[in-house]
């Protein structure tokens, strides 16, 4: 049994037991029935991706940033991976483009108040990782041996 610790910038401010969690409404299914596709579905990709997080925790940490100071703040990632995150991101409202005239143009990124919101859930998800990761590793290579 694993504890959901979910922090804000000020400490912790719920802590709940995954036992005792249920069911999401959206993905519950009636019985004899087929599951429906969720109308969230389009964006659980778009934040579980692989750049997704390490944007998002950047623009938190530093507020704005410019295309250059993500790109080399994110070990890995390319020019055309970066925008097409951004992109999807800005598409989605959690991220705000500010486009200055100037010679040449800067563009500068930021979270908006939506994509502040994802904050808590994103740290909640980053506790659960850390605390389960060794297990996880453990049935990875237990997986993988079985399946040789």
């Amino acid at each position: 049994m694993y504890t959901n610790i979910l922090r804000i910038q000020v400490g912790i401010v719920k802590c709940s037991t995954y036992a005792k969690v249920t069911m999401h409404p959206c993905l519950i299914q009636p019985e004899n029935t087929k599951r429906k596709i969720c109308p969230v579905n389009g964006l659980m990709p778009r934040l579980g991706d692989k750049w997704t997080i390490h944007v998002v925790a950047m623009l938190h940490e530093h507020k704005r940033l410019r295309f250059s100071e993500l790109k080399n703040g994110i070990e890995g990632v390319s020019q055309k991976m970066l925008t097409v995150t951004l992109r999807a991101l800005e598409r989605d409202g959690l991220v705000d483009r500010h486009v200055f005239p100037e010679v040449p143009p800067r563009v500068e990124y930021e979270l908006t108040e939506l994509g502040r919101g994802l904050l808590p859930a994103m740290y909640s998800l980053m506790d659960w990782l850390q605390m389960t990761w060794p297990t996880i590793q453990e049935k990875r290579i237990y997986f993988d041996v079985k399946h040789k």
